[in-house]
């Protein structure tokens, strides 16, 4: 890496991370351009020069967020574990992760911005998609799911679930919700 390279790469590294710690701590729409120019110690224009505008940078510090959970799955779906064990780490973890992304964050980039969103699920679609078939697949196997359920159904009542992720309700309501719709998903409304 020659100078102007490097010292490229530092200035990036600067922005993105000062700007996550300003978009987790604020929000996107609570943190002008200049401050993050200000503390990042770089000036307007690299910012705009490097992302072009500030929906761009937070698209850019969201990412690794995204690119975690799919080297997440994969490295789950290694684990000996039994399918209900998965499930409820899958569930977990989504809920960590829009904690550790930030509260203003997952509300003004994932939940009001539609292009995110579309770049999430693209990413993860696939790959979701074929880790929830091999869930599926091991929890017949185990007797944990009932195997006369075609992969499909299950498949559409699992992102449907998952999908309450996304919403601001979801979002805004308590600890005692969120167990309900674990204990929901799981178990039905009879509970059994």
């Amino acid at each position: 890496m020659n100078g102007f390279e490097k010292r490229t790469y530092i200035k990036r590294k600067a922005i993105l991370e000062t700007a996550k710690d300003l978009f987790i701590a604020k929000g996107v729409s609570e943190v002008p351009v200049e401050e993050i120019a200000q503390i990042a110690g770089v000036s307007k224009v690299t910012i705009f020069k490097y992302f072009g505008d500030k929906e761009n940078l937070a698209r850019e510090v969201l990412l690794p967020f995204v690119e975690e959970w799919i080297g997440y799955y994969d490295e789950l779906m290694k684990l000996d574990i039994l399918f209900l064990e998965k499930m409820q780490k899958i569930t977990t973890h989504k809920s960590s992760m829009r904690q550790s992304i930030g509260h203003s964050l997952w509300n003004d980039v994932i939940l009001n911005d539609k292009v995110m969103q579309k770049i999430i699920i693209d990413m993860l679609e696939a790959k979701q998609n074929d880790i929830y078939i091999q869930l599926i697949r091991s929890g017949k196997e185990s007797g944990d799911i009932d195997g006369s359920i075609p992969d499909e159904a299950i498949l559409m009542y699992i992102n449907s679930f998952l999908s309450l992720y996304g919403t601001k309700e979801f979002v805004q309501a308590e600890e005692p919700v969120h167990s309900g719709l674990l204990k929901l998903f799981f178990k039905g409304l009879v509970g059994r």
